[in-house]
């Protein structure tokens, strides 16, 4: 359904071309013409409408792949549940954006499948990168590197000093000497290391993870309490709510949307958009969710009651 309901932002420029013609045509309609006009500025209050759902599509979508993945990651659905709750968990915790933080765990997930490092571990080198990024302030970009070269390292199974001292070390500064204190060893006995492939991720990586949050445990509190994890909660409790209207009906109402603009942007004439724009709306008010479930959707049903309304002046 999610598919199908992204296509209405393509449709929707359609329905108003349509909408545009239809007035063109019942312009000659004497004293009808001014019930017409305000008919469809009705329908083109809901196509602008869809616009503005834009980002519940979108939330929808994105959960969705959320979920495929970590059931992927894990094996089952249950167990993808269960690490979605721990993202939440952690992304509220510290302040993080839930759809970057989600779409990172993911991946990195995915990386530790059937490794070693697969559950509790991965969950660890997350946290403990996530600590660390909130407390030195890393942007989207520098959180991402980092994840992606212990995705590296997991599947490579062993470390190697392109990912520690470039990709890593680079991001996250002093990465390298944390990976050296983590192992017991000196920067430079750890260089040689890697050198002769001998750091294995399975050692590193939860050696790495541990040196880690003892590192940063003492800020971590602050940082999770500044002005860009107020505004990281801010973004999560926006993207909460629209994933959630999405999954209230929303998404299948759309779909319904976006077959009904597919259909009548073909050669019919003005009558039958009319008779087609009214019977559709007639079906899609009993398949929207109750006014009080929200305000957004409490508009989008005012605004097509507002439609079949303006409609049956015109056809009744």
């Amino acid at each position: 359904m999610a598919t199908q309901a992204k296509f209405l932002i393509t449709a929707i420029d359609n329905t108003q071309r349509a909408v545009r013609s239809v007035q063109h045509n019942m312009s000659r309609m004497g004293r009808s013409v001014n019930r017409v006009s305000r008919s469809f500025a009705s329908l083109a209050a809901i196509s602008g409408g869809a616009f503005a759902v834009r980002g519940i599509v979108d939330a929808g979508i994105a959960l969705e792949r959320f979920e495929r993945s970590l059931k992927f990651a894990t094996g089952s659905a249950e167990a993808g549940a269960r690490e979605m709750a721990f993202v939440r968990a952690e992304a509220s915790r510290l302040g993080l954006d839930l759809e970057q933080t989600a779409s990172e765990y993911a991946k990195l997930a995915a990386a530790a499948r059937g490794t070693s490092l697969e559950g509790e571990q991965t969950r660890e080198i997350f946290s403990a990168v996530s600590e660390a990024a909130r407390v030195m302030g890393l942007s989207a970009e520098q959180t991402g590197g980092t994840l992606n070269a212990i995705q590296q390292i997991i599947s490579k199974g062993t470390a190697q000093a392109e990912e520690l001292r470039g990709q890593l070390g680079e991001r996250l500064p002093g990465a390298f000497q944390m990976a050296a204190r983590a192992m017991g060893v000196t920067t430079q006995e750890l260089g040689k290391m890697l050198e002769q492939g001998q750091v294995l991720a399975s050692d590193l990586l939860p050696a790495l993870a541990a040196e880690m949050r003892k590192t940063f445990a003492p800020e971590v509190a602050a940082a999770a309490n500044d002005a860009q994890a107020a505004i990281s909660r801010f973004n999560t409790a926006i993207f909460d709510l629209q994933a959630t209207i999405a999954g209230s009906g929303v998404l299948d109402f759309l779909s319904d949307m976006a077959d009904f603009t597919r259909r009548i942007a073909g050669g019919e004439t003005a009558a039958e958009k009319i008779d087609r724009i009214t019977k559709a709306i007639e079906q899609w008010k009993t398949a929207l969710p109750s006014a009080s479930a929200d305000r957004q959707i409490a508009e989008l049903r005012r605004q097509l009651i507002g439609g079949i309304q303006g409609m049956r002046v015109v056809t009744g």
